[in-house]
């Protein structure tokens, strides 16, 4: 990780539309290997029609050895009336003593709306676990 912090996001030509009608919950699975200083966590920012962030909801971080995958929800995120957009952060954050070395797996992330009228479901990303930081080598 060389000691840094790191931050994906979901591209912006390619953001889901939100409608401040529904409700939304945010699930996805998290692995980490190695983290003593550093967490994984995921971001929610929800942007008007001018792409300015407008609200942000955090999941908790996952830090750690974990052999097993952690499940993350994020739940109600209620959009004010002037969200049009969704952008989902991954992000690996460090407190003052940084890791430099770790690993951080994200996979299976769902993005599903939960008011009326009947929901439907999004993925962002499906069954594709993707490393975002690993220097084992070093």
């Amino acid at each position: 990780m060389n000691g840094g912090d790191f931050a994906c996001y979901s591209p912006f030509n390619k953001s889901a539309h939100i409608n401040p009608l529904y409700s939304y919950v945010f699930e996805g699975w998290v692995k980490t290997e190695g983290l003593q200083n550093s967490a994984a966590i995921i971001s929610i920012n929800l942007v008007n029609s001018k792409r300015q962030s407008v609200q942000r909801y955090l999941s908790q971080p996952i830090t750690g050895t974990w052999s097993e995958w952690q499940k993350i929800q994020i739940d109600p995120i209620l959009p004010r009336d002037d969200v049009s957009f969704v952008f989902i952060g991954l992000h690996v954050v460090n407190q003052r003593t940084k890791d430099i070395r770790g690993t951080v797996w994200f996979d299976s992330l769902h993005w599903q709306n939960r008011g009326c009228p009947p929901a439907t479901t999004s993925t962002l990303t499906s069954k594709t676990s993707v490393v975002v930081m690993n220097n084992r080598s070093m």
